[in-house]
């Protein structure tokens, strides 16, 4: 399937004639019709007018769908990047770390036990960069709240208990973000976003 082809499954996945796509993009009628014909290469304003109307550019350009997991995804190691980075964690080492928990998750959706049968490894070894930067800048973390947070966590039972290791290390850091302003742990709030980390 070439562009002009993707170019048509989008319209069509947005319910649109031919003529009211070509309005909404400010394009003629006929410059869409050759859009769809392949007998016109779309351009950068073309696409900017399509990505308004919701088409995946992505998808429209290379084939490729943007799933919401890969936008998850890719969040989630934005995130812990600039966490990483405020703690003095290397970049190399987050990336080693995150191969780790990948690779682990493979193993379970695999239905193969965990690497030398640990199931906690990856979870210590993020705790073991994390306080050992950590102690590095002592005065930028707060141990009591970080404590009252991990107590939280414990106390959400079950819910908290089906959280993967890299999940647990990125929800002790949303909440630590979270409670930080106010130096209070709110134990609902522990629980719902464990609940939502675990669905």
């Amino acid at each position: 399937m070439g562009i002009a082809e993707r170019i048509i499954s989008e319209r069509k996945r947005l319910a649109l004639s031919q003529e009211e796509f070509a309005k909404r993009t400010g394009v003629s009628l006929s410059s869409q019709k050759r859009y769809e014909k392949g007998e016109r290469d779309p351009d950068s304003t073309y696409l900017e007018a399509v990505k308004a109307l919701g088409v995946d550019v992505g998808f429209l350009l290379f084939a490729v769908r943007v799933s919401d997991e890969m936008i998850r995804a890719l969040r989630a190691e934005v995130v812990l990047g600039h966490i990483a980075s405020a703690l003095g964690i290397s970049s190399e080492a987050l990336s080693s770390l995150l191969d780790e928990a990948e690779e682990e998750e493979r193993r379970a959706r695999d239905g193969l036990p965990p690497t030398d049968n640990d199931p906690t490894r990856v979870y210590r070894r993020a705790f073991e960069l994390t306080t050992e930067a950590i102690s590095k800048h002592p005065g930028e973390i707060d141990p009591n709240l970080l404590a009252a947070i991990l107590r939280g966590l414990d106390s959400a039972g079950s819910a908290a208990g089906a959280l993967s290791p890299d999940k647990r290390a990125k929800v002790t850091a949303v909440l630590y973000r979270s409670f930080k302003a106010s130096g209070k742990v709110d134990q609902a709030m522990i629980l719902e976003v464990v609940t939502l980390a675990a669905s």
